[in-house]
């Protein structure tokens, strides 16, 4: 096993079995794990190549990668300690979705870790790309959605009930002679159905349950 950051240890320090060590353990004397976890790794990923990634970002005190018990073969994720939790999140932030091995990795905070609750404190926004992307493009559905329906709504007021009547009919056309057809318009427009709504109301429609 290789050490980086320090000596080798004597016969008196304990060695971490398993893991790339960079310090003795007990070396963060605050109790509490700055560990994050890595995943999606690739399986010939190493403990060197992940200290090599994260190393730049703080100092690092371990990186242990999980393995399977029984075959003793990598499950493709691990867990870096660092020294300091500000590092920690530093990681969080900047590595996600950082490629090492043709993948590109999944860095989140531990079950073990307090630093969830660090960043909720500090006011850190450690939302992943993905997921920032995804709120994203709610958002722009959403401006859209209401845009689409004011548009709707003044067209239809400035139509009279002669208008509106065709516009019923015409619909209620397509859905006898393609009811498939309808429903994906109405699936794609989700304007259509208050839409529809408005004009039987104005042009007095009883709809019949």
């Amino acid at each position: 096993m290789s050490y980086y950051g320090q000596a080798p240890p004597t016969l008196q320090q304990p060695m971490v079995t398993g893991t790339l060590a960079t310090q003795p353990p007990s070396a963060n004397t605050s109790g509490q794990k700055h560990d994050i976890f890595v995943g999606n790794l690739a399986f010939n990923t190493t403990e060197e190549q992940l200290y090599s990634a994260f190393s730049e970002l703080g100092r690092i005190i371990k990186v242990r990668m999980v393995t399977d018990n029984e075959t003793g073969k990598p499950r493709g994720f691990a867990f870096i300690e660092f020294e300091d939790p500000q590092a920690a999140l530093s990681a969080i932030r900047n590595m996600n979705e950082y490629e090492i091995n043709g993948r590109k990795i999944r860095v989140n905070f531990s079950n073990s870790s307090h630093l969830e609750t660090l960043a909720n404190q500090l006011g850190m926004d450690l939302g992943t790309k993905d997921e920032k992307k995804e709120n994203t493009a709610t958002s722009a559905t959403s401006s859209s959605g209401v845009a689409g329906s004011k548009a709707v709504a003044q067209s239809l007021k400035s139509m009279n009930k002669g208008e509106l009547y065709d516009v019923v009919a015409k619909l209620k056309e397509i859905a006898d002679s393609n009811p498939d057809e309808a429903r994906k318009v109405l699936t794609q427009h989700p304007q259509l159905p208050e839409a529809i709504l408005y004009c039987m109301s104005e042009v007095c429609i009883i709809i019949l349950w």
